[in-house]
């Protein structure tokens, strides 16, 4: 009997403790779906608040509104863009002005909110809690670098608070926090069992840390403590990411050991009678336990089934891959994304969904991620994909870890910005170069002119400045009108393209002004025999609007360093050499000397001089009389 009783207990304490162990294994599976879950859902909400914030139509309009070029369409457009984007899962929008003025509103904002708590996310991005969760995110609208405008948004977060209202299945007192630091305190959103805003400690009456203070610490993992109610629970803990918030997946440790420890005072004596009836009891005794453990793998399986719902649903590509990049799932968005079905995708390569010549820079990433400590952490990245036809768009792809089943994977939601890419460098080029004649334009003369002198620096060569006025191009103008002015300055630009080097810079200043940098020079004399290939460019006539026109210039050489070794002065000299030029009649160059500063300082004086000298009484007058003696 005492050997019946042992062996009966020492069955009862091992299985128990394998079926604690079992199920906190479920249970932090489980609350690692919902943080996933949860970080998609927000991730989705801001990604389509900065998607919305991008497009180039909005931006557009809103400038027009900013520079009063409006000619009463912008705001309409607007409106209707906030009105179309509602439809993405936003509850309100708004479209601000630079001055803060609001140009569109769509939806209804919160008036009130119980709890607001800003993310780590760029902008200005809160999780605001009004009878839900609502993700509040306000961003810049920027232009070339410019803040333009800005766009406010709420999104409904309705996967997030299912979670906070539905966490019944392990027990009565089971519930999922999700709470963030509030000073030396922590703030919680309602829960189930607390349908209130809750401020707590970090630690418990008796002084231990609560489950959500490691969570809120960054750390992951299962524990039995006490929880803010000093109750002891058992408890998974983990951050949501690097937002900045924690959760909780937790259940009273009374309720879910009640069964055993109520029925155990029944086995010793069922125990001091056959073995076999003690071992029944023992498996009675344990089948709360099994069905709590059965009862949290359901609801993995669950959340794992309205993950895929959530993905499917998403506008963008979501694919989830091994550590060793085979796609193991893939959603509607991602398949119409790389033109595949389904089978074909599934068990691929993701190396194959980048061009061949990229294929080793996906491999080196991947491999860096599955090298990393496991957390979750999300990673982004630009990267050229390639679809099943063989065409090449940009992506912009957020990686982040998740655990399935104790099973590390990597989930990337996938996004062509090819629209936005191609926006971002149209606008790059037009702030660096002439519209009109496609020649870089000031800005990066100078970027030019200055890498060019670093250079020759470097190896002690030379850099010329050649400024070039054309000489009588306002008759150009004045006789047959600006359009075959601008179709002047097109063709001196090809011209003076033909004269130069492959390393050379050729830019339009502004109106009939351009600026050649010739790079790397061996002598002076290089930069005299280039300004004589110009002038003879110049002397065969040009074909402008049906006529044969004849068009000199005037040219003006600095050179670096033996005039100056700054790039703006260098200009300058060349300028002032150009109009020497120019006095001197024109169609010729003519290099920079000390003394033209020194002449064209005496004139800007004494211009100056004359201006103020009658104001001042300088002036007198002087009377010679001219008398014929004859």
């Amino acid at each position: 009997m005492a050997v019946t009783l042992l062996v009966g207990v020492t069955v009862f304490v091992v299985m128990q403790r394998h079926a604690e162990v079992l199920l906190s294994e479920s249970i932090q599976s489980s609350l690692q779906n919902r943080v996933q879950l949860i970080q998609t859902e927000i991730g989705a909400g801001f990604d389509s608040t900065m998607l919305f914030a991008t497009r180039p139509l909005l931006i557009d309009q809103v400038q027009q509104v900013n520079t009063g070029a409006d000619d009463g369409t912008a705001r309409p457009i607007i409106n209707k863009a906030a009105q179309t984007f509602l439809s993405t899962g936003h509850t309100a929008i708004a479209v601000l002005d630079k001055d803060g003025r609001e140009l569109a509103r769509a939806g209804t904002f919160t008036q009130k909110s119980a709890l607001t708590v800003p993310l780590n996310l760029p902008g200005r991005v809160q999780l605001m809690w009004d009878g839900q969760l609502l993700l509040h995110a306000v961003t810049d609208i920027k232009r070339e670098g410019l803040v333009v405008g800005t766009v406010m948004t709420e999104t409904s977060l309705p996967v997030t608070t299912s979670a906070l209202k539905s966490a019944s299945r392990l027990g009565e007192t089971a519930e999922i926090e999700l709470c963030a630091p509030f000073d030396l305190k922590i703030q919680c959103f309602p829960t189930r069992l607390n349908p209130h805003v809750n401020t707590t400690s970090q630690r418990s009456l008796k002084g231990d840390l609560l489950p959500m203070a490691h969570a809120l610490a960054g750390k992951t993992g299962f524990v039995t403590a006490r929880d803010y109610r000093d109750q002891v629970v058992v408890a998974a803990y983990a951050p949501l990411g690097d937002l900045g918030l924690g959760m909780v997946r937790k259940v009273d440790s009374a309720e879910l050991h009640a069964p055993v420890w109520d029925q155990l005072r029944y086995l010793i004596p069922f125990l001091a009678g056959v073995l076999v009836i003690a071992l029944l009891l023992l498996r009675w005794l344990l089948t709360p336990l099994v069905l709590g453990l059965v009862r949290a793998e359901e609801e993995a399986r669950d959340s794992e089934m309205m993950s895929r719902s959530i993905n499917e649903g998403m506008g963008e590509g979501v694919i989830t891959m091994t550590t060793e990049n085979i796609v193991l799932e893939a959603n509607t968005a991602a398949l119409q994304l790389f033109g595949y079905e389904k089978s074909d995708l599934i068990g691929r390569d993701t190396s194959e969904l980048v061009p061949e010549r990229h294929r080793r820079q996906h491999k080196d990433f991947t491999a860096a991620l599955a090298a990393q400590p496991e957390a979750f952490k999300i990673h982004s990245r630009e990267v050229l994909s390639l679809r099943k036809d063989g065409s090449e768009f940009t992506a912009s792809m957020s990686f982040a870890d998740v655990q399935v089943g104790g099973r590390r994977l990597f989930t990337g939601m996938i996004l062509d910005i090819t629209e936005r890419k191609q926006a971002a460098d149209r606008l790059n080029y037009l702030a660096n170069h002439d519209e009109l004649t496609g020649l870089p334009n000031r800005v990066l003369f100078k970027k030019r002119l200055e890498q060019a002198m670093i250079a020759a620096k470097a190896h002690e060569g030379l850099v010329a400045v050649v400024f070039l006025d054309l000489v009588r191009f306002k008759n150009v103008n004045d006789a047959l009108g600006h359009d075959a002015g601008d179709q002047m300055l097109k063709a001196v630009a090809q011209r003076l393209l033909g004269t130069v080097r492959s390393g050379d810079t050729v830019a339009r200043m502004s109106g009939d002004e351009f600026t050649i940098v010739l790079a790397d020079i061996g002598q002076v004399d290089d930069a005299a025999r280039v300004a004589q290939q110009i002038l003879h460019a110049f002397e065969p006539p040009f074909h402008i609007a049906g006529r044969e026109l004849v068009m000199g210039a005037s040219l003006g050489i600095a050179i670096f360093p033996l005039d100056t070794g700054d790039a703006s002065e260098l200009l300058s000299y060349a300028d002032i050499a150009m109009y020497r030029a120019k006095e001197a009649g024109g169609n010729r160059y003519q290099f920079y000397a000390a003394e033209m500063t020194v002449q064209a300082v005496a004139a800007l004086a004494l211009e100056n001089e004359l201006r103020h000298g009658l104001e001042r009484g300088e002036f007198f007058l002087n009377y010679q009389p001219i008398v014929d003696a004859g």
